[in-house]
């Protein structure tokens, strides 16, 4: 990478350019596993101590239903894997029930209540309980800093803002849910991310959304206007406008 940039970068978009790698050199770092504590807390809080939550852990995931109070909040740590304690069989069989439990609940609301807004709430609340249970399984425990996510998440909208910006736009997405409550049917799942400080332009893949400013950032997901609830076009984009006017990137 360093002395080919140029020859590299179009290997790497692939422009439709073949090449043939003859030689590799691996840099090898020690290797760690990260542990994660998830406890329940309220949209208020998060709100009122953001500014000290997102610096005091590696990482954070939230999960969120605008219609609850409630808020699944999920730090990630480094851990010494002298220290690691790995999930044991049940629990990892009682994650893997809870995740395939929210995700059948989300298809059958999509499938047959998408237009009946009472009980749409109803099951969205229901997935919120099962993502619940997915988190409390997996807390106080050691996992790997890889994770791969389902293939649902690539049908649904991720955008990509600055951190800051996260507490104004989740009071923002609040009252817009308040106002279009047939939209909303299932959790947000917001997650942030650390800066990997200036790049070279050289050194910056083509196709992946950045933001002009380099500091820390966070991503904000939600399947809310699928092909299945024949979205609306308008309501639509109000909720794109809430997410520009924050500096949100759509990804």
């Amino acid at each position: 990478w360093t002395s080919n940039p140029s020859q590299m970068s179009a290997l790497f978009t692939g422009l439709g350019l073949v090449a043939v790698v003859i030689a590799v050199t691996f840099k090898c770092i020690p290797l760690y596993r990260v542990n994660e504590v998830s406890y329940l807390t309220s949209l208020r809080d998060i709100l009122e101590s953001w500014s000290l939550v997102h610096r005091t852990r590696l990482s954070q995931q939230l999960v969120w239903y605008p219609f609850s109070e409630l808020v699944i909040l999920t730090h990630t740590s480094l851990l010494n894997r002298n220290l690691a304690v790995t999930q044991s069989y049940i629990n990892c069989r009682v994650c893997e029930f809870s995740r395939a439990m929210a995700n059948i609940v989300r298809r059958i609301n999509l499938l047959l209540f998408s237009s009946v807004p009472l009980l749409s709430s109803v099951l969205a609340r229901v997935q919120f309980i099962s993502l619940w249970s997915v988190a409390k399984n997996r807390s106080d425990h050691a996992h790997l800093p890889i994770s791969f996510c389902h293939c649902d998440m690539m049908r649904g909208a991720s955008w990509l803002l600055p951190l800051p910006s996260l507490p104004p736009l989740l009071a923002s997405l609040s009252v817009w849910s308040s106002a279009n409550p047939s939209v909303v049917t299932s959790p947000l799942l917001i997650s942030t991310l650390r800066g990997q400080g200036e790049l070279p332009a050289t050194h910056t893949p083509y196709l992946q959304p950045r933001l002009e400013d380099d500091g820390p950032t966070a991503t904000v997901w939600y399947d809310w206007f699928l092909s299945e609830t024949n979205p609306d076009p308008l309501i639509l984009s109000q909720l794109e406008d809430i997410f520009y006017s924050a500096g949100g990137v759509k990804c």
